[in-house]
């Protein structure tokens, strides 16, 4: 929320100044976190789909929805994602 409404730089300032306040604790190896994290702030599509998205980049996988959300196909139109994008509802109706 920060990021997309002051920027990448004061979220990250925020998050620095959380955890060596002590705050938050944050995992050594967060790079799934952080990539989620920066999709949210890029794009309008729920926390839940930018983990997976991220996921599918870490693991350079596809990112698997059970079906077409309005958001996430807005957000697909806007600019495609840097992952294949498969939505098993379509492979239901087949």
């Amino acid at each position: 929320m920060v990021c997309r409404l002051r920027g990448r730089d004061v979220a990250s300032d925020l998050v620095t100044s959380l955890r060596e306040g002590g705050a938050v604790e944050v995992a050594e190896d967060c790079s799934l976190d952080l990539r989620a994290g920066g999709i949210k702030c890029e794009r309008s599509i729920s926390l839940a789909d930018c983990y997976v998205i991220a996921l599918a980049e870490l693991i350079q996988g596809a990112a698997v929805f059970a079906k077409r959300e309005r958001e996430l196909e807005r957000e697909l139109k806007r600019e495609p994602f840097g992952v294949d994008v498969v939505f098993l509802d379509e492979y239901l109706k087949q």
